[in-house]
């Protein structure tokens, strides 16, 4: 149930007055696989530029672009955060998870300037049951370390141009 809709999510897809599924072209199945699916998947290369274009809509009018990295980010594909492959800059980047291996729960958001010099001189309205947790955030740190001196991100991008080589 989606509770600013007051209705199920799905129906959200429904094609106008229509009860049936709205049917997605191929672009749109794959960015929206890439921004709200929760998989990791590679964007072909010739779809790209739909990332570039996105940034460039939300530039135009004014829409906060996320990158929800909470499964994808800190090495999982391939480098620090997935949006790095993009050439794409976020507004707002959430992260989770990677950050400390899964060890002890921690989530983050990252902020651009923009974005953060809005809460100046107004409290930013975040906050997690976990946030700030000193054993949380020091699992954090040694697993960021551990990641930069093993060289994970480095050793995860080999992996996936090994995997995508034998894929044809």
């Amino acid at each position: 149930m989606d509770p600013r809709a007051g209705k199920n999510a799905s129906d959200s897809d429904a094609a106008p007055g229509s009860s049936e599924p709205r049917r997605f072209t191929y672009e749109e199945k794959v960015l929206r696989a890439f921004l709200c699916d929760g998989r990791l998947v590679s964007i072909p290369t010739q779809q790209r530029k739909r990332l570039v274009v996105l940034r460039e809509l939300c530039d135009r009018y004014g829409i906060i672009y996320i990158a929800d990295e909470v499964m994808a980010g800190f090495g999982r594909a391939g480098e620090w955060f997935a949006y790095d492959a993009y050439d794409v800059q976020p507004d707002l980047v959430t992260f989770a998870k990677g950050v400390n291996s899964g060890y002890v729960p921690l989530g983050g958001v990252i902020l651009s300037h923009d974005v953060a010099a809005t809460f100046d001189h107004r409290a930013y309205p975040g906050g997690l049951t976990y946030s700030g947790h000193p054993l949380a955030c020091a699992a954090a740190v040694a697993t960021l370390e551990a990641m930069a001196t093993h060289k994970i991100v480095d050793n995860a991008r080999g992996n996936g141009s090994r995997r995508r080589m034998h894929r044809g």
